[in-house]
């Protein structure tokens, strides 16, 4: 990681320390990411509720929502008009991950890709910044 580097380019046990550390927090995050949207895709609002912080934020095109309840409250809306969210990417870093999914709204919506941008601390996601064409969604009318 270029972390480690830029910290101390000439001592190389402190940057595979480094390394070693960032990189495990790394694979714990899209771990979290990965579950989460894999229980977004299966519609079990049980299993995202462990995963969310009490306070996490949606920011959304169409959307900001404040605080788990009421945001679990949105996700069921969502579990009723989306037929199936595919996950194709998950990325992630010391305190983000980046998940990159495709939904599958009946007609006239249709396909939506999107990307989600997950701010996580310590083992809770705390933010959640959601990125898709908005314009699809006026086809509904």
């Amino acid at each position: 990681m270029i972390v480690g580097i830029l910290f101390c380019s000439n001592h190389g046990k402190a940057i595979e320390s480094i390394n070693h550390e960032l990189l495990s927090i790394a694979e714990q995050n899209k771990a979290i990411a990965q579950a989460y949207y894999t229980a977004m895709a299966e519609k079990n609002i049980f299993a995202l509720e462990k995963y969310l912080d009490e306070d996490v934020l949606f920011i959304a095109p169409l959307a900001t929502v404040i605080g788990k309840q009421a945001f679990l409250e949105r996700v069921q809306e969502f579990f009723a008009s989306c037929a199936t969210l595919t996950i194709e990417v998950v990325l992630s870093s010391c305190d983000q991950a980046v998940v990159l999914f495709v939904l599958d709204y009946p007609a006239p919506i249709g396909i939506v890709e999107a990307v989600a941008l997950l701010d996580i601390d310590q083992g809770c996601i705390n933010k959640i910044k959601l990125f898709y064409d908005v314009r699809l969604f006026d086809k509904k009318s």
